[in-house]
């Protein structure tokens, strides 16, 4: 079992190599904006890749097989904005995650894994849908630095509201798939794909949702920088206490212990590391738009060492649920790091398609694997 989830990672890495396309970057919404870099690998080993496989083989071949016992279980763990070189496992000394270091102890260990795009929203919704980014109309980060416009008859239109736009429920999406297969389907953290209702991620296939629906937010008090609160459970505000980090960790504990053998699809999409860099057990300063950059490394360590203990708990909750066996458990970041972020040894940084904004740390593990199973730990592409 283990062998055949892992090889159905592999095969999403190394299936389907899509041609150079040149990207439109700058734009959120439905954009016009164009720039002239051009992008050759950073779907080959990407997000879409992955949700194209899972979603495919899934709702098809995987009910069906009278080869396999039990549909098997996926848990997709997204971080926000980390380092290619943040984690103990490739090469920091400053950060201990040993729960991250045991996926890719246990798996395999992606050395060439590539973000959709350099930012948050394109990547999330290339991977939901396993789409171009550019089809669904969403280049850019949803939010205060997006340039949006509406088709109106034959023209582009300038659309000021930064939270008219997201992803339109027409499109396919991944949790839509896995539902129709049987699948339970949650996620529980940063959404980014639309603020409305209409947008709202139980639109597009997701049975539950509890998390933040913008781009940033603080982490005590769930508002945007405006003050707008964000913090919803389905169509619903939600109020909560605590940080939100082990909120959105609860959360996916507490469903993986629901679920009492009925295959699920996981994804715990964290907020973390993004800023404001507010660590756990320090609420003030409140966040504003003055201080949204504020921090320092060591508070970036202690916001990526809290997310490896809520991955922690994940694996521990798939331990005690006797789900461990059967389940996929894949970890990666939606770009590559900013400001504090550790991206060595690659150039740049969130934002830019250099490889410092696109190439993000990422791992699987079909967990418990028999030494006769075990993957390499590192796995190496370079497609083109």
């Amino acid at each position: 079992m283990t062998r055949w989830l892992l090889s159905r990672v592999l095969i999403a890495a190394r299936c389907v190599v899509p041609p150079p396309l040149r990207g439109r970057i700058g734009v959120g919404g439905c954009g016009r904006a164009q720039s002239a870099i051009p992008i050759t690998k950073m779907t080959t080993v990407g997000l879409c890749r992955l949700a194209m496989t899972f979603a495919l083989s899934m709702a098809s071949f995987l009910v069906v097989s009278p080869c396999l016992a039990a549909q098997p279980n996926v848990v997709f763990i997204l971080v926000d904005d980390m380092g290619y070189g943040d984690l103990s496992c490739m090469g920091a000394k400053d950060i201990q995650t040993p729960n991250i270091d045991r996926l890719a102890a246990e798996g395999v260990r992606f050395t060439d894994f590539y973000a959709n795009a350099p930012v948050c929203t394109p990547t999330r919704a290339a991977f939901l849908t396993g789409r171009w980014q550019q089809r669904c109309g969403l280049e850019w980060a949803l939010g205060f630095t997006a340039q949006q416009q509406r088709r109106v008859g034959d023209s582009w239109v300038e659309e000021p509201d930064k939270l008219a736009l997201g992803l339109p429920t027409t499109e396919p999406s991944l949790a839509k798939m896995l539902k129709a297969a049987g699948y339970g389907t949650a996620i529980f953290g940063k959404w980014h794909l639309g603020f409305r209702r209409e947008f709202n991620p139980t639109r597009h296939g997701f049975d539950e949702f509890f998390g933040v629906l913008l781009g940033h937010t603080d982490y005590y008090r769930y508002n945007y920088f405006d003050g707008t609160r964000h913090l919803y459970e389905n169509t619903q505000p939600a109020k909560a206490e605590g940080y939100l980090t082990d909120l959105i960790s609860d959360r996916a504990a507490g469903y993986i212990e629901r679920q009492k053998g009925k295959p699920f699809f996981l994804y715990v999409p964290y907020n973390a590391v993004h800023w404001p860099f507010q660590p756990p057990g320090r609420p003030d300063p409140k966040l504003t738009y003055e201080n949204k950059y504020d921090g320092t490394r060591a508070d970036y360590a202690r916001m990526l060492e809290r997310v490896d203990d809520g991955v922690g708990r994940i694996l521990a909750a798939l331990d005690k649920a006797g789900a461990a066996d059967n389940t996929l458990v894949i970890f990666a970041s939606d770009n590559g790091g900013e400001r504090l972020s550790r991206n060595a040894p690659l150039f740049h940084h969130k934002a830019s398609l250099y490889e410092g904004g696109i190439r993000v740390p990422a791992s699987c593990a079909g967990r418990k694997s028999s030494p006769a199973e075990k993957p390499r730990a590192r796995w190496r592409s370079r497609w083109t």
